[in-house]
């Protein structure tokens, strides 16, 4: 009888301190979950579970305008693949979503595909844009430029949200130009000017920015006090500040960490 007793008493607590640490993990998933990540698995979970709008009046529900004859010349696409998504504008409480959009670089715009044609958006006034890539079933979670400084100047353009937390992680999509640089003398050279993309990394405490450190020493002193801490994570898992993946996987371990 006694024997019993302690084995009860033994399996409560067994039962007691599992129970402890499966609530303390969900309370760490909980506190770990960011408005970027909340909003872009809801709207991820609310495409797989409805069907595309009729999009016919998104005229009259977004300062759209259809786009300009021959305006279809020399654009600079994020991505040239029409994307579902979910769109805030500046002053509206309107969520707009189930729309096939891509960005267009070169003119700051967000084209619609509709039935019939396309129509046009002024980036301006995106407040925030998640789209979702079909291939990759992966979400991405786009901010107004305007709303940041970099250098003491507002961006211009939307930018991606790449990591939220303590210290976020942006990514800045633009563009550069080489001009035609044809030679008739010598018959060389191109007679039309190329467009090239690039992208740039920036990381920030509320809306001022600071470019990513191509320097593993200056970029471990993003961190402040966890300095050491992010410089043995990254000789642990032989992480390079050169690529581009592992800088958002610092980003994505630090800004887990409490």
């Amino acid at each position: 009888m006694k024997n019993q007793t302690s084995d009860m008493i033994f399996n409560s607590r067994i039962s007691w301190l599992i129970f402890f640490f499966v609530v303390k993990a969900i309370n760490l998933d909980a506190q770990n979950l960011t408005p970027k990540i909340i909003q872009s698995d809801n709207f991820v979970k609310r495409v797989a579970n409805t069907n595309p709008r009729n999009l016919i009046d998104v005229g009259q529900q977004i300062p759209v305008m259809p786009q300009a004859p021959g305006a279809k010349i020399n654009e600079v696409y994020l991505d040239e693949a029409w994307k579902l998504s979910s769109i805030k504008i500046y002053d509206s409480e309107n969520i707009l979503e189930g729309y096939k959009v891509r960005y267009d670089l070169r003119s700051n715009v967000i084209e619609f595909n509709l039935k019939d044609q396309t129509k046009i958006l002024d980036a301006r006034k995106v407040k925030t844009l998640i789209w979702l890539d079909s291939l990759s079933n992966i979400s991405h979670y786009f901010v107004n430029g305007k709303d940041f400084t970099f250098n003491d100047v507002p961006l211009t353009s939307l930018i991606e949200l790449i990591s939220e937390g303590q210290v976020s992680l942006y990514k800045e999509y633009s563009f550069w130009v080489k001009k035609a640089d044809y030679m008739a003398a010598l018959d060389v050279g191109s007679h039309d000017e190329k467009l090239y993309k690039r992208n740039k990394l920036y990381y920030g405490v509320g809306t001022t920015l600071k470019e990513v450190p191509k320097k593993k020493k200056e970029f471990i002193k993003i961190f402040g006090e966890k300095e050491s801490m992010i410089d043995t994570f990254m000789k642990t898992n032989g992480l390079s500040v050169s690529k581009e993946m592992e800088v958002i996987q610092v980003f994505d371990y630090y800004n887990s960490l409490k």
